[in-house]
């Protein structure tokens, strides 16, 4: 499924607009990270697990990046990229926290 996002990906920036793309994908994984904190079935919270997994990594992500190095001047995209680079370390780091966070008090807490 991720496949098939990521290469929906360009058709969907062509049709609608790399910002439009952006901003929808983006928004296509909250009902799921919704779905994943409210869910107490263990199937239904690892299918929401995967979709907004699947959305983040096949969707939103992408299009987010094709957007920025799109829009930005020449001149502007190595400070793009930093920022980019700056942005998956937060990632990085805060996942490591959360799983800190949800291995000691669980899933309410970040939820």
């Amino acid at each position: 499924m991720t496949a098939f996002a990521s290469l929906l990906g360009p058709a969907l920036a062509r049709r609608l607009g790399k910002l439009r793309t952006a901003v929808g994908r983006s928004c296509s994984r909250f009902p799921f990270l919704v779905t994943l904190g409210a869910e107490s079935h263990l199937p239904l919270a690892v299918g929401a697990f995967l979709m907004r997994a699947d959305a983040h990594a096949g969707g939103h992500a992408p299009a987010q990046r094709i957007h920025h190095g799109g829009a930005a001047a020449r001149a502007a995209r190595p400070r793009t990229s930093l920022m980019n680079l700056l942005w998956n370390v937060g990632w990085a780091v805060s996942a490591t926290l959360a799983g800190l966070i949800i291995e000691r008090f669980g899933y309410a807490v970040p939820f």
